[in-house]
């Protein structure tokens, strides 16, 4: 009998837990607005504001779609920089050479879905994730520099711009790409058998592979849905500044990979949300903006950045051992 209960408990107990994860992170959202408000006052202006959304737009698109790699268990990926990248710069490149815009967007996006679906089946074959990534963030890096000779590549067209610089209801084009993108994750997610696939992957491959799922296909499109989310910021970048470099997004990974862990997303896998890992680029794009403003050297930036995700994933592991003890 006290076995019924307890199962019957669990669910309740993971939504309370899910939903306390949220508020935690909005808590969290207000705080530092508040702080940052009060010590830096142009943090609130709005051309600071609109800076700051921007940021927290283009590391949330990607902070969002390598959630689906964190939750199947296999970590993060370290070539998200790299594909934002060279994503840019074939944008760039195309538009340069006078393609239309479409072309100019889809291509693009049709090498970096390559490039995820390659790590994706190196990964699903059992080599590791890290390595994986970073060996492929290195060779992708490098091809970028040749291609370009390490020069800055100019689109020379204005016809973008709108993608870049439009401001629907006054809210910028890439916010609501990003609000966009999080509600179809969630869906996704919650709604569809290759999202319940992906976190029963993450909690317990081998139920997963006894149940008879499609662990390498989940694995693969997981890899796919990063690698596409990281090109869409890049051609996002290209829209609004109108050319591309190879430096255009240095220190993505790290705030990318912030964004997720501040979500909450379980490092183990098959525990998270994007609504999460949303409100954590937000949370990682205004602190780095007030960072900036109050002038702190770079070195100094990172350290308060590790602490605040360090913090951030002891905390969440607490909360999940007291619910689950």
């Amino acid at each position: 009998m006290s076995t019924i209960v307890e199962t019957a408990a669990k669910p309740r107990l993971v939504m309370s837990r899910a939903k306390a994860f949220n508020v935690a992170l909005a808590v969290g959202v207000v705080v530092v607005l508040i702080v940052s408000g009060l010590t830096q006052p142009e943090f609130l202006s709005a051309d600071n504001l609109v800076a700051t959304v921007r940021a927290a737009a283009l590391i949330g698109i990607a902070a969002v779609g390598m959630t689906f790699i964190t939750l199947t268990g296999n970590f993060v990926s370290l070539s998200t920089e790299q594909t934002a990248v060279i994503t840019a710069i074939l944008c760039a490149m195309a538009l340069g050479a006078g393609w239309p815009m479409w072309a100019a967007v889809v291509v693009p996006l049709a090498v970096a879905m390559v490039i995820g679906a390659l790590q994706g089946i190196f990964v699903a074959l059992g080599l590791n994730s890290i390595i994986t990534t970073l060996g492929a963030g290195a060779a992708i890096f490098g091809i970028a520099n040749v291609i370009t000779n390490s020069k800055t590549i100019q689109a020379r067209v204005p016809d973008p711009m709108w993608l870049g610089t439009a401001r629907p209801l006054g809210i910028p084009i890439q916010v609501w790409i990003f609000v966009v993108l999080v509600l179809i994750t969630m869906v996704v997610l919650r709604k569809t058998s290759f999202g319940r696939t992906v976190k029963m992957i993450g909690s317990n491959s081998n139920t997963a592979r006894s149940s008879g799922l499609r662990i390498t296909r989940a694995v693969v499109a997981s890899f796919i849905i990063a690698s596409v989310f990281a090109g869409i910021c890049g051609v996002l970048l290209v829209a609004q500044v109108n050319q591309a470099k190879t430096l255009n997004f240095t220190g993505f990974n790290i705030d990318v990979v912030a964004a997720v862990l501040v979500g909450g997303t379980a490092i183990q896998g098959g525990e998270g949300s994007t609504l999460r890992t949303a409100l954590g680029a937000i949370v990682i794009a205004m602190l780095t903006n007030y960072m900036l403003l109050a002038q702190y050297e770079y070195g100094t930036r990172l350290i308060i950045t590790g602490f605040v995700v360090g913090g951030a994933v002891i905390a969440f592991n607490w909360v999940r051992g007291k619910s689950s003890s």
